[in-house]
Order: C-alpha cells, then structure tokens, then sequence
C-alpha cells in the first residue's frame, strides 16, 4: 500500500546520529478528476439499481424481486415483453455501459496512479518536519531532470520510479484546488514561459 510505503520512506529521515524521525500521519490527496468520477459511479450505482428494480416489477411476471437482478435477466424478460419492454432495456444497456466506462476509467487512474497527486506528511514535532524539508529539498530543475532521465535512480528522493517533491504544506485557505492536478515539471514550464514573456515585455519597454 503506498501509503505504508511513504510511511516508512519517511521515517528513515535522522533528526540527530542514530536518531529517526516519527511519523505520526499519512494522508493521501486524490486527483480532482478521479474524486469526480467516483462521485459520478455512485450516482449510476444509484440510478441502476432504481431503474433495474422498475423494470423489473414493470415486466417481469414474478413482481417480487427474490434475488439479485442482472442486465442478463432483463434482456431475457425484454425479448419476452417486445417492444415496449425493449425500448426501455435499450434506456438502462447505455446507463450500465455509462457506468462500465466510469469503472474503466477509476481502474485506470490506480494502475497509473495518475489519481494521487499529493500526501500530506505529519511529523511529531517541528524539529522533525523541518529536518525532512531539508532532506527531500529538490528545486523545479532536479524535478525537471529526473523526468528526462537524468537523475540517479539511487537518489533518496526516488520512490518507485517517482521523483518526491516535498515543500512545506500550505494552509487549506491558500490551496488553488483547480491546479492540483497539474505535475511539477509542467508548473516549472509554465513558471518559464511566464519568465521568458516577462523578460521580453522589459527588453521591449527599454527602447
């Protein structure tokens, strides 16, 4: 579990000569997209469950649902009913093929782990935290060469093939939630294009 992994990642940071850091908590933040398409699964859970009951006490000849009703058995009862019945199975295939898509979708964001885009690290005291900071420091261009292929796999802010970027955590009232999503090299490049328009409206305001 990655959490467990960060966990103790982190833990083998020294406050002092053989003495380690303790980690108190591991809290891992989702990806604005990822939380939006589970809340989107749980209303197609919802609605499903609804419409299959419908249907079934709509159509089917026995009224009381005795056990668990698949699209299976309302295919089956629809071929029987015709039309009608058909019609509205059609309804309820692309509302459960909606909700395969979100599923595939969900699946996706866990194997490329696309769907963590922070963790939020706590340490028993500030001596603790402030020793981490200073072990994991990294600028934007240590970031930036490690996803090019350029910094050394044994470096200690190296997890899994992934280069950690750890700064202090800012206060949830000063978090920008609509840019969470965006990656640290591509902050970085949007940092150099802001530089580089800068720099050039100051060369031309000189003439």
């Amino acid at each position: 579990m990655l959490r467990n992994k960060l966990w103790e990642h982190f833990s083998k940071v020294e406050v002092e000569k053989g003495k380690l850091v303790n980690v108190v908590d591991v809290q891992l933040a989702e990806s604005q997209t990822l939380i939006n398409l589970k809340i989107r699964l749980g209303e197609l859970i919802k609605k499903r469950t609804l419409v299959f009951r419908k249907f079934y006490r709509k159509w089917a000849i026995e009224k009381e649902i005795k056990r668990k009703v698949t699209l299976a058995d309302l295919k089956e009862i629809a071929i029987h009913r015709k039309k009608h019945a058909i019609s509205e199975y059609k309804k309820i295939e692309k509302l459960d093929k909606e909700l395969q898509d979100v599923k595939q979708k969900i699946k996706s964001f866990d194997r490329n782990k696309a769907g963590l885009i922070c963790a939020y690290i706590t340490f028993e005291t500030k001596l603790q935290r402030d020793k981490a900071l200073q072990h994991y420091h990294a600028n934007p261009l240590t970031v930036c060469l490690h996803s090019l292929g350029y910094l050394a796999q044994k470096d200690h802010r190296i997890l899994e093939e992934n280069h950690l970027v750890v700064t202090e955590a800012p206060a949830p009232t000063n978090i920008l939630w609509t840019n969470m999503d965006v990656s640290a090299t591509e902050k970085f490049l949007r940092r150099l294009v802001s530089w580089i328009i800068t720099f050039g409206l100051w060369i031309i305001s000189k003439f």
